[in-house]
């Protein structure tokens, strides 16, 4: 039989509202004495602190009886007590003195199909009285137990009719035949299921018969008689009635009968004798060594039995007070796990068979499992459990819960489980309250199995699942699974946090120890989807492993796949025992506004955690809208404590939760859990897979290399306690998660509710991880006080410097320094980098320390100052002047430091130096110099601009022109010079401007009046600004002869003497048919050569 230590696997995510019962200790409504071990909350070992499980989903409880009532008392509504108790003992393996079973089954709500649940948290109640008196936690107890059998040669004789045959299953049936004078006798031999033999003894030759089928018959051998007194006796040989496999047989050798034929023949006369060889069964007395802490397990498919252990304190164990009765309890989760659903057997619980008195023996255990399916309503469950020994009398109990929520409308369906012990089904007088709607007024609570006046009735209901033995009175055991009716939420209503059971009995004494309730509620739905994005760089292969010292990184993506926004949501991540850092690589959020803020806080969890702070997310039109994603990198450890644990696998698993308040209901959203992704394949697609990330670590090359002679025990330091215990969970994060811890005799278990004592010194423990006793951590949790502080050196830096992380030096080697920005309380980091933004200066203080459970508590001060920078200097424009060597500067005024002018090339005298407005002269024309503003604050590195001075020389004036006169009414154009910015053209006296007067050219049209001038101003800029200005006049005169247009035109004259002098003239005065054109315009004097003398004869005549 194997030893089991149970614990919780890591919880599988998924949507099922949990219900959230916090029960407040101590529980003072009870009436003195009776609330023996205070009611609280039960926690996993995988998450002691989790009380609440928001979940969608429900819990479950299956138990049975491991005594009942002596098979002898026929009234088995009996009570156990003053009766005799005898073991129930299901499971016919020799080796247990008692057992039974019961079958685990899930909800198929909502379609959900009980497979694909995934089991959150399951815990194993025992409870039993043993003794009436004195009843040690540890007894014996012996039995006889069958060792074997041996062949045993025996006989038989039967007389008369329906007599049974010794030592075996047959009896005879001897019956009178025949009719009176000729009576006969037969024998039947039957048993069932064996072979029916049939004899006659007859009145004549044939005297016996023996026959298989009662039709076919056979003559016995060496028939022998004899006759006494009207009795015959017949002797022959052996007859087989019957021979069995295992070598029993029974054989006839004699028959007797009233030899009598007539109606005196009396069928008493009548018997049968022989032999048999039968079994005797071989006993021997086994003596167990019982412990009211320990029992025997069996899961589905199992064939051995696994030990389960309760801790010491878990829950109370009686010996000498309180009727005696005692509870016990632990956690199974990673054995239920690894099982599932199926028959589940509990053997040997410390109990004994007898009569135990007026209050009687009774003995029994219960299961409670709590888990999740994404189909199931959200659900708000809680385990709690004590032990209140209820005396019958007048007072009533109270057992208030809080801190759930229900669902915001519509029906609140309450469910409740009850596990108790001792009730009486023949005892009224018990009940069980809830108060109604936070009044005074109390609603009596049953189910199908009990009444309102017997509550606790040795009844079972557990919501119909197969028990071995399913017994109705099961003397002593009550577990009850119920819903709580509350039509019209008339009992629980929308939006309750709070209410409260009472109980007690007027007759009946019985121990409650267990109670369980699940309520619907409504919780935030935020979904962190967590992926490995790369090993060492690379990418994931089939089977990932990750080598000591590379770099795994993560990458989380928030969704809002809920019905409101959730404020204030967080993400934590713990850093795993199997890393040495946690870091964020990037962090981005896709909404507004947003804290979205990251910090490593050491001294959150036993290694430290990873927080992002994202801040309220909306509630998106789509919910597979991202609304955030961080990609963070953890590297794997080199740690050889950890590696070199040859009996132990390191894996580096990751998981994490977010935090957050629903924006409109207020509802808390506490423990959201990380996903893998969902389902592809299989019977179970679409559930989320809520498994963590978990990756093998490949240690073999690096603990050769580096780990040989490493210590096997590792130091867990903590210093300056005030209180005078250490929780778990200040050390559970440095092992595999769902480690249990012990002394290290491992006598003692410390849980969430046994922590570590706060002893001054160093004191050795066992770490042993879920689902394996080979796995073994040796650790020490040392107490000092550490007062010592670090060297500091004051951090200075200019505004918008690039800062690096602050430093310190410890007081003594491999100390870990912390950081804080308060000189008492908050929260330390191992790293911070200042701001640079704000000028000023700012005060952290830094602290050292073995680790983050073990840090000084004084602090050493490091002053960061930040120096404004100097003003920003502007030395203003550039600036030019034309022919002048005189600038008024314009620099701009420092806030920050003071300014001063230098010169940086060229030629220039600086009047005031200092002055942003000092003037400046001597540079010469044509030339320029540059000038330096700079503005200093002595510290930061200095401002300084450049102003350019330029004295310029005026550019070259002057008018082209082809004509120095002009003719009037001329059009004339004249030019400027090349290369000017700006040109402008003005007329005066004898001439206009046509077009445009802003060109290099202009064109002018000269007056009409001859021998009169004009003057053509021009005014130029250049580039530099610089202007010129110049005039030409130009004089309008008629000094060019006109032109002949048309030649004069011959003409003959006929000199006739008669008259034709007229035409002669008329062609002399037209010009002899020339015309002519003049520049000026003016009038054209025509002349001519005319005289007789130049007449031509061209008729033969002589002038």
């Amino acid at each position: 039989m194997k030893t089991f230590y149970p614990t919780n696997k890591s919880t599988i995510w998924t949507r099922t509202i949990v219900l959230a019962i916090v029960m407040i200790a101590g529980l003072s409504q009870f009436t003195s004495a009776q609330v023996l071990k205070a009611f609280t909350q039960r926690t996993s070992s995988y998450t002691p602190t989790k009380k609440i499980y928001n979940i969608k989903g429900d819990f479950t409880m299956i138990g049975n009886t491991n005594l009942t009532l002596d098979p002898s008392i026929t009234d088995r509504n009996s009570q156990n007590g003053n009766n005799n108790m005898v073991y129930v003992d299901v499971d016919g393996d020799p080796s247990t003195f008692n057992s039974s079973s019961a079958d685990l089954t899930f909800s198929t709500e909502n379609g959900a199909i009980p497979s694909c649940s995934n089991i959150i948290y399951a815990g194993l109640y025992w409870t039993g009285r043993t003794d009436d008196g004195t009843s040690p936690n540890t007894f014996t107890v012996s039995k006889q137990v069958v060792s074997g059998t041996t062949l045993t040669n025996g006989t038989f004789s039967v007389t008369g009719n329906g007599g049974s045959v010794s030592n075996s299953d047959y009896s005879v049936a001897i019956t009178r035949q025949g009719s009176s004078g000729s009576y006969y006798y037969q024998y039947v031999f039957s048993a069932t299921g064996k072979p029916t033999m049939y004899f006659k003894f007859n009145n004549a030759v044939p005297y016996v018969q023996y026959s298989t089928d009662n039709s076919n018959w056979n003559s016995v051998t060496h028939y022998t008689s004899t006759n006494n007194n009207n009795v015959t006796t017949a002797k022959f040989d052996a007859v087989t009635v019957y021979t069995g496999s295992d070598g029993t047989s029974v054989k006839v050798t004699s028959l007797t009968r009233d030899s009598r034929t007539d109606k005196k023949s009396d069928i008493n006369n009548c018997s049968v004798s022989g032999t048999t060889i039968y079994l005797v069964t071989n006993y021997t007395t086994i003596t167990k060594n019982y412990d009211k802490h320990v029992l025997s397990f069996k899961g589905p498919g199992e064939t051995s039995y696994t030990t389960v252990t309760a801790n010491a304190n878990d829950i109370y164990y009686p010996t000498s007070n309180y009727g005696y009765m005692y509870s016990a309890y632990a956690e199974v989760t990673d054995y239920v796990r690894q099982h599932g659903l199926g028959t589940y057997t509990v053997a040997d619980m410390a109990l004994k068979e007898g009569d135990g008195g007026g209050t009687g023996l009774y003995g029994g255990w219960t299961m409670v499992v709590v888990y999740e399916n994404s189909k199931m309503k959200w659900r708000d469950v809680t385990v709690f459990d004590g032990h209140a020994y209820v005396i019958g009398g007048t007072a009533s109990n109270e057992l208030p819960v809080s801190g759930f929520q229900t669902v915001q409308n519509g029906n609140v369906n309450l469910k409740l489980g009850i596990a108790a012990g001792e009730g009486d089904l023949d005892i009224s007088g018990d009940y069980f309250k809830i108060q109604q709607l936070q009044t005074a007024s109390w609603v009596t609570l049953s189910d199908a199995s009990n009444s309102t006046g017997n509550f606790f009735n040795s009844s079972i209901s557990t919501g119909g699942n197969t028990r071995n033995p399913n017994i109705t009175n099961n003397t002593g055991v009550d577990i009850h699974m119920f819903n709580i009716p509350n039509s019209n939420n008339s009992v629980i209503t929308n939006n309750q946090t709070s209410t409260k059971f009472q109980y007690g009995s007027t007759q009946d004494t019985y121990i409650i120890f267990c109670i369980a309730m699940a309520v619907d509620a409504y919780i935030p739905d935020v979904q962190a989807l967590n992926a490995v994005v790369s090993i060492n760089g690379a990418a994931l292969g089939t089977t990932p492993t990750v080598v000591p010292g590379q770099d795994v990184v993560y990458k989380i993506s928030i969704y809002n796949k809920g019905t409101e926004g959730v404020n204030n949501a967080q993400v934590v991540i713990p850093m795993p025992y199997t890393a040495t850092s946690l870091a964020s690589v990037s962090n981005n959020v896709y909404f507004s506004p947003a804290i979205n803020s990251i910090v490593f806080d050491p001294t959150l969890g036993a290694t430290g955690s990873l927080v992002w702070n994202i801040g309220n997310l909306p509630k998106p039109t789509d919910p597979n809208t991202l609304l955030a994603e961080l990609s963070y990198k953890l590297t794997a450890t080199t740690d050889c404590y950890i590696l070199s644990n040859t009996s132990c696998t390191p894996t580096i698993t990751i998981d994490g939760n977010v935090t957050g308040v629903g924006s409109t209901s207020g509802a808390t959203l506490s423990n959201g859990k990380f996903i893998q992704g969902y389902e592809i394949s299989g019977g179970c697609i679409g559930e989320p897979i809520t498994t963590p990330l978990s990756i093998i670590l490949d240690r073999d090359a690096y603990v050769a290399a580096h780990c040989q002679g490493t210590s096997t025990t590792k130091d867990i330091a903590f210093c300056n306690l005030t209180d005078n215990t250490i929780p778990i969970t200040a050390v559970s994060g440095s092992f595999p998660p769902g480690s249990r811890f012990y002394s290290a005799d491992q006598s003692v278990e410390y849980t969430i509710s046994n922590p570590f004592p706060a002893t001054v010194g160093s004191i050795h423990y066992k770490a042993i991880p879920p689902g394996t006793n080979a796995c073994i951590f040796d650790f020490t949790i040392s107490v000092t006080s550490v007062t010592s502080v670090p060297t500091t050196s004051p951090a200075n830096y200019c505004q918008g410097d690039a800062a690096t992380p602050l430093t310190a030096i410890p007081s003594v080697a491999g100390y870990q320094l912390y950081y804080y920005t308060a000189q008492t309380g908050g929260t330390p980091t191992t790293s911070v980098t200042p701001s640079t933004a704000t000028p000023g200066t700012t005060t952290y203080y830094v602290a050292e320390g073995p680790s983050g459970s073990c840090i000084s508590s004084n602090r050493t001060p490091l002053a960061v100052t930040v120096y404004a920078l100097p003003t920003v200097a502007n030395a203003g424009q550039d600036q030019s002047n034309c022919n002048s060597g005189s600038f008024v500067l314009a620099g701009n005024s420092p806030v920050m430091g003071r300014g001063v002018w230098s010169i940086v090339s060229g030629t220039a005298t600086i009047t005031t130096p200092s002055s942003p407005t000092s003037t400046v002269t001597g540079i010469p024309s044509g030339s320029s110099a540059t000038l330096r503003w700079t503005i200093s604050n002595g510290t930061c590195t200095p401002s300084s601009d450049e102003v350019v001075l330029i004295n310029n020389t005026s550019p070259t004036c002057f008018i082209s022109a082809q004509n120095e006169m002009v003719c009037p009414s001329s059009s004339n154009v004249y030019s400027a010079p090349d290369g000017m910015a700006t040109y402008s053209w003005s007329i005066d006296g004898n001439g206009t401007i046509s077009g445009s007067s802003n060109s290099k050219t202009v064109t002018v049209i000269a007056g009409l009046n001859c021998n009169a001038s004009f003057t053509l101003t021009l005014n130029i800029t250049d580039a530099h600004n610089c202007q010129s200005t110049c005039q030409k006049s130009i004089n309008v005169i008629d000094n060019m002869p006109p032109d002949i247009t048309a030649a004069a035109q011959n003409k003959s004259v006929e000199c006739d003497g008669a008259g034709n002098t007229t035409d002669f003239n008329t062609w002399l005065t037209n010009h002899a048919g020339a015309t002519a054109s003049d520049l000026c315009g003016g009038n054209i004097t025509w002349t001519n050569d005319f005289a007789p003398a130049n007449w031509v004869a061209d008729c033969g005549m002589s002038k």
